[in-house]
């Protein structure tokens, strides 16, 4: 486990999947910008 720990893969992995989380709450919150003007 600590070489999976340690693996810089996982970190990229990680920043994708925070870049991806980031892409949608934009996306949601342009959607509830739209729908409320």
């Amino acid at each position: 486990m600590d070489n999976l720990a340690a693996h810089p893969g996982l970190l990229y992995l990680g920043l994708f999947i925070l870049a991806f989380a980031a892409a949608m709450v934009v996306i949601l919150f342009n959607k509830i910008v739209d729908r409320v003007n």
